[in-house]
């Protein structure tokens, strides 16, 4: 027969304990029964009626979620899970060495969501925070206080440049080629301080009769002459200056001074000195020895073209361009071109002069008489033009029979300076005459 299972109540007044209870181990969980207790692969469930919860229901445990719409819990058969929900402009969820990693997003922090009370320099480490993540202005002075000696941040590359570290300069001395650092005041007051020590700084008075230069000089430092004197070769007058061109100026070697000369005497052919100008008056009366001419001195003595072309000017000086206005003539002497070839062959420039060489090249052209010789007759012409090219009319054309070689007379015309003509009664045969044109040269 089999045995009834009872449902009956053990009631221990809440002050009886169970000791040492054990509950039924199943393999798998059962249909549920409301306040059912198993043991389940080592875990105490309960049911409520429905379904099997773990012992520790994590759903009764977490009462309260702050801010529900950014994580996500959601439990199935007793097992919570949570979910961080990003917003993917401020928070992503990215892949670090193979693992999902929830991290703030490029740019994702604007300078509205950092506050001076908020960010201390133990949250902002090199390299982990770039210029492209901080707007402008985001971070302010107090924020930064970890920075290397000598270096400022900042941005010299105009208004789109990113920060940078700039160098403060300390010496002025060395050598800066590109505009990437800044300069100290302090390196500035040293820097002008040895510019300005440069300039010299007045010693007193020289006397130049000690004969020797100032000792124990610094550069630029001068003095002025009390005394007429030579130092070396120098003459020195009163009111001269003479300055130190180095430190440690030689005392014995002129070429480490200048001298400045303000006290000069008056200049001669044999010693330097001052000098006055010349005036107008006195330029052109070309009599002083002792006065200077200026360039507009200079030009009340120049001539001009017409008086070049006169003879009567004693007192002043002819230029290129007025000496160039004066030409020869049979009357005065005077400036004249020479002839080209061809002017000596033509004869009849008397403006301009000839040269030996062109002389005797006309000379000799006269006594080389030059000829055209050439064969004519067709047995069709009777009137036959020979082109000889000379030029001139100043020809002798002579006619011959090829044949008897006598003298041929005919009609015979120098019809241009190029060309004769000879005429005949009747046509000449083929080649029958030889004309031969001479050119005569005339003086």
């Amino acid at each position: 027969m089999a045995a009834t299972r009872m449902a009956e109540a053990l009631d221990f007044g809440k002050t009886s304990e169970l000791i040492n209870v054990k509950l039924q181990e199943v393999q798998n969980l059962p249909s549920p029964w409301r306040g059912g207790l198993v043991d389940y692969n080592g875990v105490v469930y309960y049911s409520d009626g429905v379904k099997w919860y773990p012992w520790a229901d994590v759903e009764s445990l977490i009462q309260d979620i702050q801010g529900d719409d950014a994580i996500e819990v959601t439990i199935s058969d007793g097992t919570a899970t949570v979910k961080l929900i990003p917003d993917n402009s401020t928070i992503e969820i990215a892949t670090i060495e193979g693992k999902k990693r929830a991290r703030v997003k490029a740019s994702g922090i604007t300078s509205n969501e950092i506050k001076d009370s908020e960010v201390v320099t133990a949250k902002i480490k090199d390299l982990n925070v770039t210029t492209a993540k901080i707007a402008a202005k985001a971070i302010t002075f107090a924020k930064i206080q970890d920075v290397s000696s000598m270096i400022v941040v900042g941005n010299l590359k105009g208004s789109s440049g990113s920060l940078e570290e700039i160098t403060v300069i300390t010496d002025l001395n060395a050598i800066i080629t590109l505009h990437n650092s800044l300069v100290s005041a302090k390196a500035v007051k040293e820097y002008v301080d040895s510019l300005v020590g440069g300039l010299g700084v007045l010693m007193g008075e020289f006397d130049p009769t000690t004969g020797s230069f100032p000792s124990n000089s610094k550069r630029a430092d001068y003095w002025y002459v009390n005394k007429v004197g030579t130092v070396h070769g120098v003459n020195l007058q009163i009111g001269d200056v003479l300055i130190a061109k180095k430190d440690s100026a030689s005392t014995t070697d002129p070429d480490d001074w200048i001298f400045l000369e303000v006290n000069r005497d008056e200049a001669t052919t044999e010693e330097l000195g001052t000098v006055k100008l010349a005036t107008e008056a006195e330029a052109k009366a070309m009599s002083d020895e002792k006065k200077v001419l200026t360039p507009k001195s200079l030009s009340y003595v120049a001539a001009t073209n017409a008086e070049t072309q006169g003879d009567s000017e004693t007192k002043k000086f002819v230029t290129p361009s007025s000496l160039a206005s004066r030409t020869a003539t049979e009357a005065r002497s005077g400036m004249s071109k020479i002839a080209t070839s061809q002017q000596v062959a033509a004869g009849e420039d008397d403006s301009t002069i000839v040269t030996p060489a062109k002389l005797h090249v006309h000379t000799v052209g006269m006594l080389v008489a030059a000829s055209y010789v050439a064969n004519i007759g067709n047995g069709l012409a009777t009137s036959i033009s020979v082109t000889h090219n000379f030029g001139t009319r100043n020809v002798i054309p002579v006619l011959w029979d090829n044949a008897t070689h006598e003298k041929v007379h005919c009609g015979v015309a120098a019809t241009t300076v190029d060309k004769v003509t000879y005429s005949f009664s009747s046509p000449p045969a083929n080649n029958e005459f030889r004309a031969t044109i001479t050119k005569v040269f005339t003086a």
